[in-house]
């Protein structure tokens, strides 16, 4: 395997704060992915795993519009 320096590049300070600014959204994100892996294996779910799915998709979803309201667009179309 070849090493290359042009991959081995720390981010910028610009990059660092964007990522900074989005972190509440990839947060968000990752919480979601973690309740939809708990649940993957579940066949009937309950209504407490029910709730949690809905409250990790609605904090996704309010996280997500409140980023873009506050830094414009995001680079997606609303559904």
């Amino acid at each position: 395997m070849q090493y290359s320096r042009a991959t081995d590049v720390e981010p910028t300070s610009a990059a660092l704060r964007a990522i900074e600014r989005e972190w509440p959204v990839i947060e968000a994100e990752m919480d979601l992915v973690s309740v939809e892996a708990a649940l993957a294996d579940i066949d009937d779910l309950s209504q407490l795993d029910a709730h949690r799915l809905m409250a990790a998709q609605k904090r996704v979803e309010t996280t997500r519009a409140r980023f873009a309201a506050a830094d414009g667009f995001y680079g997606w179309e609303a559904a």
